[in-house]
């Protein structure tokens, strides 16, 4: 079940808005968040991680920005880039339920795909 266009033209419209502070701000790291959770939610992940990458180097202490971009990159197999953004929220100190069990899978999932690309090589 995809998204009905009037809410594609709504965040579309959201995105063209926290682009606009962006130009103005190009420090303002919500407004890059923001803008990366609108591209993720319209399933953009490529320009969604191009934002929240950029936010994360604004303010590392935004712990959503991390789980965000987390899950951006699963959504793209890019399983061992998620690893790595959930091993540094995970070193920011704070508790975030089920993170911990994410990880183990994520990293079960990372070593069952590296044997079975070596094996078939």
């Amino acid at each position: 079940m995809g998204i009905n266009r009037k809410r594609v033209g709504e965040l579309d419209q959201a995105i063209g808005h926290y682009t606009n502070a962006i130009k103005i701000d190009p420090t303002n790291d919500i407004c890059l968040y923001n803008a990366g959770l609108c591209y993720n939610i319209k399933s953009d992940y490529v320009n969604g991680i191009e934002m929240l990458e950029s936010s994360i180097a604004k303010n590392k202490g935004n712990i959503y920005v991390y789980l965000a971009l987390g899950d951006a990159l699963e959504r793209q197999k890019e399983i061992k880039r998620a690893i790595m953004i959930y091993r540094e929220l995970m070193g920011l100190g704070v508790t975030v339920h089920g993170l911990k069990e994410k990880l183990q899978y994520l990293e079960n999932l990372h070593e069952e795909n590296f044997k079975r690309e070596y094996h078939e090589s």
